[in-house]
Formats: structure tokens, C-alpha cells, sequence
């Protein structure tokens, strides 16, 4: 019974140690993040956010608070996900592939490109909002106003609501940067050794009861 199990350990005993050649890796693989913690910072980053821009997105709504957290949700969902995102794939930069690396370093500039320019955009609406009312002809404005002047707000409210957006992502890039594997492939393999020991050692301890037993009743 133990020829398949060991058989499993020595192939895949095989495939990590051709893994980490083939990288000149020298390290066991990253653990993989907990779920449960991800999701917890996750909620919290969206939370945070939806309840600032919620108040600051509340003038000028005739939902008031109800509907300027409504904006302030979908505003928040969108930057921590796109954040998380390319967090995830810019671990790229770690890696020995000089394609892969470029690949990272594409990915944070498209971040840091991306982000700027949305939370700016969404600053610029909320002058938009405050001047006109109208959310309609408020974003047409502030599409208008951020080609032509990406830089200037018009209230100290917008500036607070466009840095607590790029911080909010900067956390959650860096959350993403720094959990995990950024050799794509590795976790896959150090888990299958992993388990192939674990199933290994049931068989052996099994075996060994079974032997303990029938020296027993011998005896």
C-alpha cells in the first residue's frame, strides 16, 4: 500500500526541486494569505472610505446621507478593487524573468497612472456637484474640468476626499504587493509535496500500527 504514496512524494519531491533550479530558488514557497484577514482589511478600507466620501458627497444630493453613501460605496469598491488588483500582479517586480519583471514595473506605473487620474476624477465631480447641483451636467464639468485643469480644486473638502482615496489605495496595493507568491506556479507544487508527505506520513503510521499489533499478538 505504501508504493503509490511514496511514489507521489518522489515525483512530486521531484517537480519543486526542478521549480527552484530552474528559478535558483533556495526558499519554500510563500504561504498563501488567510482569506479571512484579507477579506477583514478589505471591508475595513471600503468602510473607512464609504463613511468620509459619504459625508463629504452628501451636499448637494437630495438623497442627503443616504445617497451620497450610496456614491461614496461604488466610488470605494472600484479604487480598493482596482488597487487590490494590480497589487497582486505587480509582485511581478520580484521576480528573476527579466520579461515578468517588466511586466510588474508596467503594472505599477499603470497603477499609480490609474489611480491618480480616478481620484481625481471623482474630486473633481464633487466640485462639479457643488457649483451646478445638477449630477448630470456635473459630470459632464468635471470630465471637462479634469482634461483641462486635472489639478486645480476648487475646495479643501475635494483635496481631503481625493487623499484619503489615493491612501485608502496605496494600502491596499501594498496589502496585495506583499502577501503571497510572486512565483507564479511554486505554491502549486510546494502545496503537492506538502500533501504527498502528509498522505506519506498516514500510510507509514498506519503501517507501523499494524506492524506494533501483529509483534503484539505474536509476542
Amino acid at each position: 500500500g505504501m508504493v503509490a504514496v511514496v511514489k507521489d512524494l518522489k515525483e512530486w519531491n521531484d517537480a519543486v526541486n526542478a521549480f527552484r533550479n530552474k528559478h535558483h530558488l533556495h526558499r519554500p514557497a510563500f504561504k498563501k494569505a488567510n482569506f479571512a484577514t484579507v477579506a477583514a482589511v478589505v471591508l475595513v478600507c471600503v468602510m473607512l472610505e464609504t463613511v468620509l466620501n459619504g459625508y463629504l458627497f452628501a451636499q448637494r444630493n437630495a438623497l442627503g446621507l443616504l445617497g451620497g453613501a450610496l456614491i461614496a460605496l461604488l466610488v470605494s469598491v472600484v479604487n480598493v478593487a482596482l488597487s487590490g488588483l494590480c497589487g497582486h500582479f505587480a509582485k511581478l517586480i520580484g521576480h528573476r524573468s527579466i520579461l515578468l519583471k517588466a511586466i510588474g514595473f508596467s503594472i505599477l506605473a499603470a497603477w499609480i497612472a490609474s489611480t491618480l487620474f480616478y481620484n481625481l476624477a471623482v474630486a473633481h465631480f464633487r466640485d462639479a456637484i457643488e457649483s451646478l447641483g445638477e449630477w448630470a451636467e456635473a459630470a459632464e464639468a468635471s470630465l471637462a474640468g479634469l482634461i483641462a485643469t486635472p489639478f486645480s480644486l476648487a475646495s479643501i473638502e475635494s483635496w481631503l476626499l481625493m487623499a484619503w482615496g489615493v491612501l485608502i489605495a496605496v494600502v491596499m496595493f501594498l496589502k496585495f504587493v506583499f502577501q503571497g507568491e510572486y512565483y507564479l506556479g511554486y505554491p502549486r507544487v510546494d502545496r503537492g509535496l506538502r500533501t504527498s508527505l502528509d498522505q506519506y506520513e498516514g500510510h507509514l503510521d498506519a503501517a507501523l500500527e499494524d506492524l506494533k499489533e501483529r509483534r503484539d499478538q505474536a509476542v
